[in-house]
């Protein structure tokens, strides 16, 4: 009864509400409805524009960024497979617990382009830089600890799902190289969203580039030698991860991204 009666009472006043915008005029029996000037219309035309563009354009290059680091992906597992069945079946299983870990990550990220944002629309340049800092430090220990966790333990984890030893040795090898970069990943992901608070996409996207462009070619030249160890692209995938963390902390330190504050008027 009670929430029939509240919603009674909403639908009234959003009623009320509407009603405020239409003037009933007596012709005949007809209703018109008042019309705002054009200048209005376009005014608010040409600021939702100006509002929702800037948003475009960085969530269009956040885009192209996850499909780069997908085509990485698909190249990491296309080179993986040829090492047989077994080896593809075991960095199938280590890359899908990997990205566990990964989407925890996220979760923080999330926080930081929050945080960043708020910051960076406030005016607070420097507050916002050291919410980044202070983002990647605490990540960097603890998705750090999680890996070192994940490359000790990696064949008992893969044991909770096959016994096969060729998926195994596969999949906790993949563990054992990649579970001591976890912190780097960590770092990349907190500069990536905190790029995004900032509202600049072009830089992390050109360092995601670069790791692309290190597994294609590495992994290339890896199957042209007479007898590559599967090891060895394991070890790509980490030295891609170091080098794009790194080149991205360093252009944010010497570098770091600034802003340009625009105020509507009207």
């Amino acid at each position: 009864m009670g929430t029939g009666s509240q919603i009674w009472n909403n639908w009234c006043s959003n009623r009320d509400a509407g009603l405020l915008h239409v003037r009933r005029h007596r012709n005949g029996g007809a209703f018109t409805v008042r019309q705002k000037h054009r200048s209005s219309h376009a005014f608010r035309s040409s600021t939702a524009t100006a509002t929702f563009l800037p948003h475009l354009k960085v969530a269009s290059l956040s885009s192209v960024q996850i499909l780069v680091t997908s085509i990485a992906l698909i190249a990491i597992t296309a080179f993986v497979a040829r090492f047989g069945v077994e080896a593809l079946a075991g960095y199938g299983l280590a890359s899908r617990l990997e990205l566990l870990i990964y989407s925890l990550v996220l979760a923080l990220g999330v926080g930081t382009t929050t945080m960043v944002g708020i910051c960076v629309g406030a005016g607070l340049v420097e507050r916002a830089r050291r919410v980044t800092l202070v983002s990647c430090v605490l990540a960097a220990p603890i998705f750090g600890t999680a890996g070192l966790a994940v490359a000790v333990s990696g064949r008992w984890i893969v044991e909770q799902f096959t016994h096969v030893e060729e998926v195994v040795l596969a999949a906790s090898g993949y563990f054992y190289v990649t579970g001591f970069v976890y912190s780097f990943m960590a770092v990349s992901v907190m500069l990536f969203s905190a790029y995004q608070g900032w509202g600049r996409a072009t830089v992390p996207l050109s360092t995601s580039l670069l790791r692309v462009a290190v597994v294609l070619l590495g992994g290339w030249v890896i199957l042209q030698w007479p007898d590559p160890q599967l090891y060895w692209l394991y070890y790509l995938v980490a030295v891609s991860i170091i080098l794009s963390a790194s080149t991205l902390a360093i252009i944010f330190a010497f570098r770091p991204p600034s802003t340009t504050r625009k105020v509507l008027s009207g």
